[in-house]
């Protein structure tokens, strides 16, 4: 299994937000506060499987599952746009999206699940690796100017990480930084898929 995001998002946090945040006036420590923000972005969504911004990823899998379900690794799933696989022959077909259902799961909808269609199962594939190739697009904000779609305790802890990473960002001595800001995993334990 693969996945592939072919066409990411943006940059979840505006630059003039984050200088807000950290009351920076200057405009001489910009990039690195770009850099920041987007570091700390993709942190949280690679340790929490999501996508903050609206994003096209591919799931490539060698075969479709014999449980009949497929599991998007990303979430929140905004829609899956299409499934190729290659047949027993070798030949690359679409699967007609009345022979599958996509639906969520859990309390909070936090995990999108494919399966076939009542009355019907995936067809078979041939044997040979990623036959299989899911499109799908995830994500919280649907446009770059859409960041306030972004949940506010994601928006938060993005913010409260720019800031550690901003205030300590220089040595000092033997002093290093290894834990991340004190109610940072808090803000994000609720949002996403643990990885384990």
């Amino acid at each position: 299994m693969g996945l592939i995001c072919i066409q990411p998002g943006w940059t979840p946090i505006d630059l003039a937000d984050a200088k807000q945040h950290l009351r920076v006036d200057s405009n001489a420590d910009d990039t690195l506060i770009e850099a920041y923000i987007n570091g700390a972005a993709s942190h949280i969504e690679q340790t929490r499987s999501l996508s903050l911004t609206t994003a096209i990823y591919e799931l490539r899998l060698d075969a479709f599952p014999k449980t009949g379900v497929i599991r998007l690794p990303i979430v929140p799933t905004v829609s899956v746009s299409d499934i190729s696989y290659y047949d027993a022959d070798g030949n690359l077909q679409s699967l007609d999206d009345s022979l599958y259902i996509v639906g969520n799961l859990g309390n909070d909808h936090s995990m999108t699940v494919i399966t076939a269609a009542v009355g019907t199962m995936f067809p078979q594939t041939q044997t040979r690796i990623e036959s299989v190739v899911v499109t799908f697009m995830a994500g919280y904000a649907t446009d770059e100017y859409g960041a306030a779609e972004i949940p506010p305790d994601l928006r938060a802890a993005i913010l409260l990480y720019v800031g550690s990473l901003y205030e300590n960002r220089e040595a000092q001595g033997d002093r290093t930084i290894t834990e991340l800001p004190m109610g940072f995993e808090q803000l994000i334990s609720v949002r996403g898929i643990t990885r384990v």
